[in-house]
């Protein structure tokens, strides 16, 4: 599963539940209202895996040497270093969600460049619908599992027919982080999208109570207190 398509359906599944309404108070507002720092590494990080799976000739002299492993190098820095550019912005919750998000990228990490890319299981991608053609088409960076592959049980072999995907256990937990990631920012009162700050008071909820009047205060204002 691509970093870009586990984001897709990670939103998908918020939107999903903020329409039903199955969120805490702050939902939509707060999701909108998410801050995060240096973004443009998400984004470079899409950008190189776009650049990796479509495989465009030009960028050969990059995606080719080191088995493949120089855009995944890449990639995990980038996602690396913007989870540590907003640790320290994250309340609890949402720390303990990016650091599902970057453990999932880590292993999936691990296995690509132990094996020179994602290798996956070929029975498991039957199951997930796939044809014995797709199988059978060389892709950059996708090998299928043989006796020899390393880190089996982080490779490809999860397969989800409905989706057509053929995942591993980090994409799994990428998924995971994600979704507990912008769940926890739909939370009232989230830090997340405060920056640490406490959540600002709307203006009818800074105005003062009036204190009511006692009943000696009453008899003043009406000429019969002494």
């Amino acid at each position: 599963m691509s970093l870009p398509l586990a984001v897709a359906i990670a939103v998908a599944i918020v939107v999903t539940g903020l329409r039903t309404g199955g969120l805490r108070t702050g939902g939509l507002r707060a999701l909108l209202r998410l801050r995060l720092r240096h973004r443009w590494l998400v984004g470079a990080a899409a950008a190189v895996q776009l650049v990796r799976l479509t495989d465009p000739a030009w960028a050969a002299a990059v995606l080719r040497p080191w088995r493949g492993a120089l855009p995944v190098i890449a990639i995990w820095v980038l996602v690396v270093a913007f989870a540590i550019a907003n640790v320290s912005t994250l309340h609890g919750r949402a720390r303990a969600a990016m650091a599902l998000f970057v453990t999932g990228m880590s292993m999936n990490f691990a296995a690509i460049v132990a094996n020179g890319g994602m290798p996956f299981s070929v029975p498991a991608a039957r199951r997930a619908g796939f044809t014995e053609a797709e199988i059978g088409t060389d892709v950059l960076g996708h090998p299928p599992l043989t006796p020899g592959s390393r880190l089996t049980p982080l490779a490809d072999v999860i397969p989800l027919p409905g989706l057509h995907i053929v995942a591993s256990a980090g994409d799994v937990l990428i998924f995971a982080g994600l979704v507990w990631l912008l769940l926890s920012s739909c939370s009232a009162g989230a830090s997340l999208t405060q920056f640490g700050r406490e959540p600002q008071q709307r203006p009818e909820d800074q105005r003062a109570v009036a204190p009511r009047p006692t009943a000696t205060a009453v008899a003043r204002r009406s000429g019969r207190g002494t």
